[in-house]
């Protein structure tokens, strides 16, 4: 016999290098919280003006700043389109990670003093690969299906 447990209850985890000395609790995510995270992604990639403003906050506009980025359609749609697929699998990892972050130690800002859950602090953190592979995985995993044998079961 197999019992499948679906773990609803937080998670506490603790990151890999080079971010050791992060631990997070995790909501378990179900299918409305990702349903919300998707609908609000596309909510924000939607609206040109919150995309530019975040571009804006996070230093992510071309060299030639909000004008080459409002010409980039027509002069280069290749790249805009390319720009706008990564800005939406990162507003979506923030919208997901917003969701499921409920507390963390281990992260501070410049002066040493610790940073609060936030979503410009998610939104910050995500910018690192490294981290945003991590922190996924760890959501990921935050809300597993178990699928284990049952005490009693014959081998």
């Amino acid at each position: 016999m197999i019992t499948i447990r679906t773990n609803r209850e937080p998670a506490e985890v603790a990151l890999l290098p080079p971010f050791a000395d992060v631990r997070m609790t995790l909501k378990s995510l179900g299918a409305v919280d990702l349903s919300a995270a998707a609908l609000a992604t596309e909510e924000i990639i939607q609206d040109a003006e919150r995309v530019e403003a975040l571009m804006q906050a996070h230093g992510l506009l071309p060299a030639g700043g909000i004008d080459e980025w409002r010409a980039m359609p027509v002069a280069n749609p290749i790249t805009f389109t390319s720009s706008l697929c990564g800005i939406g699998m990162w507003v979506g990892a923030a919208e997901t990670a917003e969701r499921a972050v409920t507390s963390w130690s281990g992260i501070t800002d410049q002066q040493g003093t610790p940073v609060p859950v936030s979503r410009a602090a998610l939104e910050a953190m995500l910018l690192n690969e490294a981290f945003a592979d991590q922190l996924a995985a760890a959501i990921d995993r935050a809300a597993q299906i178990s699928v284990q044998p049952s005490s009693g079961a014959q081998e």
